[in-house]
C-alpha cells in the first residue's frame, strides 16, 4: 500500500515510495475511536476572510467555558497561526518538527512541548521551516494525522484551522475519524465570495455529510453600509444551505492583529454566534450521545 504526503497540504498526493519512503504502513497503532475528542475544523474558499481569526477566538470561547481545548493549523502552505496570536516568539514545537516514524503521538508529551495562548495548546503551521535540511522534505501525511489525533486523545474538543485547502479531509477520512468531525465555511457574503463558496461546499458535502457542516458569513471591509451588504436570505438561496449568522469586520481586533498584538478579548459582537456554533456542533453531539445512553438505560431497566 503506498503513503503519501501533501505537497503544501493543498490535495496533491506525491507518493512516498518514489523518494524510498514507504511510511508506517505495517506499524500503524489504531485509534481507540470512544476516546477522541469533538472536532471542529474551520474552512474557507479563499484567504483573506478572517479564517485563523475566527477559528482562535472560538478555541477561546470554548476555553472559557470549561472545555479542555487545542489548537491546531492544518494550512500546512501558509501557515502563521502563532503570528496571528501574537506567540511567534514563544518557545515549542511547531509542525514542520514533528516527528511520528511510526504513525503515533503521545498525546500528553505532544502537549508539553506546544507553546500555549491563553492557556489552549497550540500546534501552529511553519511552512518556511519545512524544507531547511535541504533534502526537499515535506510533513509527512501520518504524522499530521498523529498530531491530529494526539491532540484529540487528551482534550475534550480540537478546533483546527484548515485554511483554503480540502486536502485536511483526509487527516480523518482515512483513519475513521469524520465522525467526531464538525465543519465551519465561513463565506464572504459578496457575488464573488458566493461563486467560491458554492465550489468549495461542492467539494465538502462530496466527502463529509451535509448536516456536518455550518456556513459563517463575512461581510467585505467596504460593505459597512446596509445599503450594500448582500443579505443571508439571498445567499442561503445561493448555496441552498442557511447562514447562521453573517459577521461584520470589528476595526479594532483587525488592528491588534495587524500590530502583532494578537487578540486581546472577544468582541461583544461575535459573542452570541460563537456561543452558537458550540452549540450546533459540540453542543448538540453531546446532547445526542446523552440522549443515545439515555435510551439504553431505559430500555435495559425495561427489560428487566
Amino acid at each position: 500500500m503506498e503513503e503519501h504526503e501533501w505537497d503544501g497540504f493543498n490535495g496533491i498526493m506525491i507518493t512516498e515510495h518514489a523518494r524510498g519512503d514507504s511510511g508506517p504502513t505495517s506499524t500503524h497503532i489504531p485509534i481507540q475511536h470512544s476516546n477522541l475528542a469533538q472536532t471542529v475544523v474551520f474552512t474557507a474558499p479563499s484567504g483573506g476572510l478572517g479564517l485563523t481569526t475566527l477559528a482562535s477566538m472560538f478555541a477561546l470561547h470554548a476555553s472559557n467555558q470549561g472545555r479542555k481545548t487545542s489548537l491546531v493549523d492544518l494550512d500546512i502552505r501558509i501557515g502563521g497561526l502563532d503570528v496571528i496570536l501574537g506567540i511567534e516568539g514563544e518557545s515549542g514545537l511547531r509542525m514542520s518538527e514533528v516527528s511520528a516514524p511510526l504513525g503515533h503521538l503521545s498525546g500528553a508529551a505532544l502537549r508539553s512541548e506546544l507553546p500555549h495562548w491563553e492557556g489552549i495548546p497550540v500546534l501552529a503551521a511553519d511552512p518556511w521551516n519545512y524544507r531547511t535540511n535541504g533534502d526537499g522534505a515535506m510533513v509527512k501525511a501520518w504524522e499530521i494525522k498523529a498530531a491530529v489525533e494526539a491532540m484529540a486523545q487528551i482534550h475534550e474538543l480540537v478546533v483546527v484551522d484548515a485554511g483554503c485547502t480540502h486536502g485536511f479531509a483526509e487527516s480523518f477520512t482515512d483513519y475513521g475519524l469524520s465522525d467526531q468531525l464538525h465543519i465551519i465555511m465561513l463565506v464572504e457574503m459578496s457575488v464573488l465570495g458566493m461563486a467560491r463558496a458554492k465550489h468549495h461546499l461542492t467539494r465538502l458535502i462530496r466527502q463529509f455529510r451535509e448536516e456536518q457542516v455550518l456556513i459563517v458569513g463575512m461581510h467585505p471591509h467596504l460593505a459597512c453600509g446596509q445599503s450594500v451588504r448582500m443579505n443571508d436570505a439571498d445567499a442561503k438561496a445561493y448555496l441552498q444551505m442557511p447562514i447562521i449568522d453573517a459577521m461584520l469586520p470589528q476595526r479594532a481586533l483587525s488592528m491588534s492583529i495587524v500590530q502583532g498584538l494578537g487578540i486581546a478579548s472577544i468582541p461583544k459582537e461575535y459573542r452570541a454566534l460563537l456561543a452558537t456554533i458550540e452549540r450546533d456542533t459540540v453542543g448538540k453531539s453531546e446532547h445526542s450521545v446523552s440522549s443515545h445512553a439515555s435510551h439504553r438505560g431505559t430500555r435495559h431497566r425495561r427489560s428487566r
